[in-house]
């Protein structure tokens, strides 16, 4: 019996919701809050989906999650780069797209000499001696995402009619990237190396090859010195079919995982990156507009061509507690149909919420 992880994510939106209401949030932001939300929400887990193995009934400080060196979230390598951040009422971060003329005189930087690399090292060295450990949770996305981020949706068209920019972007972005996973991967261990392509899903599968493919290559070039082992690159392609890049991305090395929906046509998939493991995403909104007799074929589907993993994230209040708990017993049918055993794994925090990405916070630390 093969077992198949099932990943669950959800949005600072539905704790407050479901836990927050029963719950205050912590007034101030400090390593002490947030063990405390961690073994409540654990706790909390464990009281409305215990029967699927998640949570525990007397949460355990194992410094999970709160041992996380974790800073300005998918706006890292902008800021490094110089891009200015706003915390967002709704939590996170925006980068402010930068000029034109900025973009031109844009240079590689190494993130090992940069502000960033010290608050990182400094971070670590808070969480050792508070926890014995430290994971890191910078998120370097990916060569495309990144270039969109501080050149806006004008980056599409750049692919298109203005070639030497769009490359003079990646090319800085793309250094930026590597210079970072270089320096963590001497700060840390790290299993994985993360290329995140989510804009890749609105540009052409041919312009991708054409231009950005290389790109992702360079990234990937370096995941042995990062990781220190073979295949350990995780290639994101959001919650939308992967069936027409596939042809591109099998020319990406050292790739161990792909993440693409799970109404992707994963046995040829599969056909076409041997080597590779398939995470079969569930876009939220399909679980709000779809028939559970719906979601149930797709997820049966999925499992029988071999998907080896199911990611549910990004979930908002409109899935409660109780669709959630019908959800989980479709898939764990699923799984024993197919001789599967379903190990559901429920990350207690969002992102924003382990960085404490919020104005409120954000001015109590002195960032904002």
């Amino acid at each position: 019996m093969r077992e198949v992880r099932i990943s669950i994510y959800f949005m600072w939106e539905w704790w407050e919701k479901y836990f927050h209401c029963m719950f205050k949030r912590p007034e101030k932001a400090c390593d002490d809050s947030l063990e405390w939300m961690y073994l409540m929400r654990k706790k909390f887990l464990f009281e409305n989906f215990g029967e699927f193995g998640v949570g525990e009934e007397r949460p355990v400080m194992d410094g999970r999650y709160v041992n996380m060196v974790l800073k300005w979230g998918m706006d890292f390598i902008p800021y490094v780069l110089g891009a200015k951040l706003t915390c967002q009422d709704v939590g996170g971060y925006a980068a402010e797209k930068m000029d034109i003329e900025t973009i031109k005189a844009l240079k590689p930087v190494n993130v090992a000499d940069s502000p960033a690399g010290e608050w990182i090292i400094k971070r670590k060295e808070e969480l050792i001696k508070r926890y014995g450990s430290a994971d890191q949770g910078m998120d370097l996305e990916g060569p495309t995402n990144i270039a969109v981020r501080i050149r806006g949706e004008d980056f599409y068209i750049d692919l298109i009619e203005d070639k030497g920019l769009a490359r003079h972007i990646l090319d800085v972005v793309t250094e930026t990237i590597i210079s970072g996973y270089l320096f963590l991967g001497k700060q840390f261990k790290m299993d994985e190396l993360l290329i995140a392509d989510c804009n890749v899903t609105l540009i052409s599968p041919s312009l991708y090859e054409e231009i950005i493919l290389d790109y992702d290559i360079k990234v990937a070039n370096i995941s042995k010195v990062v990781t220190g082992r073979e295949k350990a690159v995780r290639l994101h392609h959001c919650d939308v079919p992967v069936d027409k890049y596939i042809y591109a991305y099998k020319k990406v090395p050292e790739v161990y995982k792909i993440e693409a929906s799970y109404t992707s046509d994963i046995a040829m998939v599969l056909r076409e990156m041997p080597d590779a493991c398939f995470s079969a995403m569930i876009n939220p909104l399909e679980l709000m507009g779809e028939s559970f007799d719906v979601i149930e074929q797709r997820i049966d589907r999925a499992l029988e061509e071999g998907a080896k993993e199911l990611d549910i994230w990004n979930i908002d209040p409109s899935i409660d507690v109780s669709k959630l708990r019908k959800i989980f017993s479709i898939i764990q049918r699923c799984c024993e149909r197919n001789n599967c055993r379903a190990l559901f794994d429920c990350m207690p925090f969002c992102w924003d919420e382990l960085e404490w990405a919020f104005p409120r916070y954000q001015h109590q630390l002195g960032h904002v």
